[in-house]
């Protein structure tokens, strides 16, 4: 194989889409390049690799890659960084309201932005209460908070087509209830990743059924 045949061959690498033409007279080359330097590039090449009687001609233009788009996290990952969030801080509450404080508010905003990186899940937003008060309304302040978060999140715009929420009331503690840390810890909000789920705008509002 000729050194022209070569070289021609050899200047394919620069381009994403192109063709090389040579003749006994001429190599044309013509495509396009994601290269800021690719024609320069391919100059330098031919005038190296060839005769100084080679005729060669370029027409290559050039074209800024497209950017790709970031990959969304997976469910299982997004969650895992929604658990970092909520280890380091909580939801928190106007006192025996469903209104999210100032500070519930500023790791809302952080976690709506997790939100808006992951990939399409099937989530549910559960609500939990501590013992005092009357098992009843703990039920219904459990499950009137979770919504407030999803109310929340769909404020921030994230797309919330597959989140329910559910609320527990004081039905799965994690802590003691007869010390006020013990409260503290059990009345919180949780993310879980549900899988098979199909939830429609029924599903949000519903009362929740009881899994005791």
């Amino acid at each position: 194989m000729s050194i022209r045949v070569l070289a021609g061959l050899e200047t394919l690498s620069f381009l994403e889409r192109g063709t090389v033409s040579i003749t006994d007279i001429n190599i044309l080359l013509s495509g396009m390049t994601e290269l800021e330097t690719g024609k320069s590039s391919i100059t330098k090449l031919l005038s190296n690799k060839l005769h100084p009687q080679d005729n060669y001609e370029i027409n290559v233009s050039f074209q800024p890659p497209a950017k790709k788009k970031p990959s969304k996290l997976s469910p299982v990952a997004c969650i895992g960084k929604l658990n970092v969030l909520l280890e380091k801080n909580k939801i928190e509450f106007e006192p025996e309201s469903d209104r999210v404080d100032p500070q519930g508010q500023d790791l809302l905003d952080l976690m709506a932005k997790v939100l808006k990186t992951c990939q399409e899940m099937a989530l549910e937003i559960s609500g939990h209460t501590d013992s005092q008060g009357r098992e009843g309304m703990n039920q219904s302040l459990s499950q009137s908070r979770a919504t407030a978060v999803l109310n929340e999140i769909q404020r921030r715009r994230v797309r919330t087509s597959k989140f329910i929420t559910k609320g527990y009331g004081e039905s799965q503690p994690i802590a003691e209830n007869d010390t006020e840390e013990g409260r503290e810890t059990n009345r919180r909000i949780e993310f879980r990743l549900l899988s098979n789920l199909k939830p429609s705008f029924s599903d949000i509002s519903k009362e929740p059924e009881n899994n005791e």
